[in-house]
């Protein structure tokens, strides 16, 4: 079932979504990067480089994997569309 509502209250959602997004993408510009991490660079596509993490990441995310194999998350590769 669709909901209808007035030009007015779009918008005003619209508004809000905009001011949303803004101040996201301003709070993401304060992000400082630490040493070794990735950063994508828009002009130039994405800038691949060994991002190190703590032992306890490495921990959680293995438990937290369905398959894996000693150090390894086991995973199905993925088929992509152009």
């Amino acid at each position: 079932m669709e909901k209808k509502i007035s030009e007015e209250k779009f918008k005003e959602i619209e508004k809000k979504s905009k001011e949303l997004l803004l101040e996201f993408n301003r709070k993401l510009e304060k992000i400082k990067f630490s040493e070794g991490s990735s950063k994508v660079n828009k002009d130039r596509g994405r800038k691949e480089e060994k991002t190190t993490y703590s032992e306890d990441f490495r921990k959680i995310f293995l438990k937290n994997a369905p398959q894996k194999d000693g150090d390894s998350i086991v995973a199905e590769k993925g088929k992509w569309k152009e």
